[in-house]
C-alpha cells in the first residue's frame, strides 16, 4: 500500500513525509509525491495509492478540481485534504465532492496518524 502527497511547496511535502516515516512508521519507498493536481492524477493512475494527502491551494490545478477528477477516476479514493485555517469553505466543498478527511496546517503528527488510522491504512 502506498501514499501520495500532493503539495506545490516542497518543504510541506518533506514535512509530511517526515511525519509519515518518523511518526507513523511508513516505509519511505511507499510514499510518492506530486507538485500539482495534474501530476497527482497521473501519479494516482500509475501507483493507485491507498491514501492521498492533497493540498487545497496550488497553481496549475487546485485541490478542489483535483478531488473531483480523482473521484471520477476512482470513487473509492481516500483523500485527506491539507489546508490552512482560512480555507474552510474550500475544504467543505472538497469533502462534499468526496474527500474523506482534512488536516489543518501546521501539520500535527498525532492528527496525521489519526487520519491514517481512520483511513484503515494504519491499524491503530
Amino acid at each position: 500500500m502506498s501514499i501520495l502527497i500532493v503539495d506545490d511547496v516542497s518543504l510541506m511535502r518533506r514535512i509530511l513525509k517526515n511525519i509519515l516515516v518518523g511518526h507513523c512508521g511508513i516505509d519511505e519507498r511507499d510514499i510518492y509525491e506530486a507538485t500539482d493536481g495534474n501530476v497527482a492524477l497521473r501519479e494516482y493512475k500509475r501507483f493507485k495509492p491507498r491514501v492521498v494527502f492533497l493540498d487545497v491551494l496550488m497553481p496549475i490545478q487546485d485541490g478542489k478540481e483535483t478531488v473531483r477528477e480523482l473521484m471520477a477516476e476512482d470513487p473509492n479514493a481516500y483523500i485527506i485534504m491539507c489546508s490552512s485555517a482560512g480555507e474552510r469553505e474550500i475544504v467543505r466543498d472538497c469533502v462534499n465532492n468526496g474527500a474523506k478527511d482534512y488536516i489543518i496546517k501546521p501539520l500535527d503528527p498525532e492528527r496525521v496518524k489519526l487520519a491514517l488510522e481512520n483511513s484503515g491504512f494504519l491499524s491503530g
